[in-house]
């Protein structure tokens, strides 16, 4: 049994609009990472489609109205299962870049329409949200 929830030290943070472009276009808000340290993207689509169908593009800068460039492939992290044929209607990568602010998109063959949605981790204080159930479990 852990300590802790993950829910706790994750802040979900909304990308795109759901029935959005799944073809490299539709790139998310500007996520602020700034106190977490880890960012992961997360698409879902409306058909099942093979691993090998899915590709995710990212761009990144200092500021979040400056001028967005392409993520090096390095610093983008795209677990895959053995299978790639494997089908799902979830996928996901993380961002290892460090920029303050980033974007993603996901090109999905075959997906149909989808949403990105942005999960920030390793909060740099926590929990992320100060709930009552918190303040049950350690006092207010």
């Amino acid at each position: 049994m852990s300590d802790f929830d993950q829910a706790s030290n994750v802040l979900p943070k909304l990308g795109t609009a759901a029935g959005a472009a799944i073809d490299g276009t539709a790139f998310t808000p500007a996520i602020d990472t700034s106190n977490f340290g880890s960012c992961t993207f997360i698409g879902n689509v409306a058909n099942a489609i093979a691993y090998s169908a899915v590709s995710w593009a990212m761009t990144e800068c200092d500021t979040s109205g400056g001028v967005f460039t392409a993520v090096a492939a390095s610093d983008i992290v795209v677990p895959l299962p053995k299978v790639l044929t494997d089908t799902s209607k979830v996928f996901h990568a993380g961002y290892i870049g460090k920029k303050k602010f980033v974007k993603a998109a996901i090109t999905a063959t075959g997906g149909g329409t989808g949403q990105v949605t942005a999960l920030l981790g390793t909060p740099n204080s926590g929990p992320v949200f100060q709930s009552a159930q918190f303040d049950q479990w350690n006092g207010p």
